[in-house]
């Protein structure tokens, strides 16, 4: 847990940065910073909440949880800057939808083919990390073994789990990304800290900077991974949108813009602009070279 100090300071930022969503979630449960949030609580702090068919267009996601169904109807809450939502979709036809605007393309097998190449060719795909002394445009895929945190992090070899990312924001799996009546996730910019249960099977507790506590049953190695994997694909999509000079050696927390936290501290250490992986226009290549092969597959029966 959270010193008093932490939290009352966390609470005060959260009441800055969001006032129109803590606004809403005081409406909605009083005293909701001092609760842990699951899947239950979840259900309950939602149930005034009028149902909507979709999301605004463009609207900056914080947090993605499956509810349970009521009858045929899925649902789905959706945290975003200003307020809450309870959409009638099922979990994976939200996330689907989200990176259209900005890239012209759904977040589907095609897309998470050609982020995963993008990824592992640049080293990110491996049981270790990438080279951090080296920008990756000019080595590809060296191996890490520097001090920081991250090398620590458990790898996705088959990169499973892959990130939404875009230019304006990315979203990254907490829960199950195979069954979406279980699917949560969470947007990397708004993590204050994750701690591992004081007790071998405890839940572990993710605290956002909107002063909501989540507990999952995955662990804080893990759920470093998937943030930070989550960081360095919204920084490609930034960097390859980005119109105006740049200098490839600042901080990659500061290109993008994220507030100090203790854990987004621990995950950006060391990382900067020259270490994210390959070059802009590489994904949009690789997507197309996907397209190219289902398109063959489905001509060709």
């Amino acid at each position: 847990m959270l010193t008093e100090k932490q939290f009352t300071h966390l609470v005060a930022r959260a009441d800055h940065c969001f006032p129109q969503l803590m606004d809403k979630m005081e409406q909605l449960h009083g005293d909701f910073p001092h609760w842990i949030w699951k899947q239950e609580e979840l259900e309950w702090l939602v149930r005034q909440l009028p149902p909507v068919t979709d999301l605004p267009p463009r609207t900056e996601v914080l947090a993605i949880w499956a509810l349970s169904p009521i009858g045929r109807k899925k649902r789905t809450l959706v945290i975003t800057k200003n307020t809450l939502f309870v959409v009638h979709k099922d979990a994976g036809c939200i996330l689907r939808k989200l990176p259209k605007p900005y890239l012209h393309l759904e977040y589907d097998s095609l897309y998470t083919n050609a982020l995963s190449q993008l990824l592992s060719q640049n080293g990110w795909g491996k049981t270790s990390t990438p080279d951090l002394s080296v920008p990756q445009d000019k080595k590809k895929s060296e191996n890490f073994c520097g001090n920081w945190e991250a090398e620590l992090l458990r790898r996705d070899p088959e990169m499973k789990k892959l990130p939404l990312a875009h230019r304006h924001y990315a979203l990254f799996p907490v829960g199950s990304t195979s069954d979406t009546s279980r699917a949560v996730w969470l947007n990397p910019a708004t993590i204050y800290e994750i701690k591992d249960g004081a007790k071998k099977y405890d839940a572990t507790l993710i605290h956002t900077t909107y002063a909501m506590t989540f507990a999952v049953d995955i662990s804080r190695r893990t759920l470093m991974h998937h943030l930070q994997l989550a960081t360095v694909c919204h920084g490609y999509f930034r960097r390859s949108a980005c119109d105006t000079p740049y200098n490839p050696q600042s901080s990659l927390s500061h290109f993008l813009g994220y507030e100090s936290t203790p854990a987004l501290d621990s995950v950006f250490q060391n990382l900067d602009v020259c270490h994210l992986p390959g070059r802009d226009g590489d994904f949009m290549e690789l997507w197309k070279e996907e397209f190219g092969r289902e398109y063959m597959r489905r001509v060709m029966g």
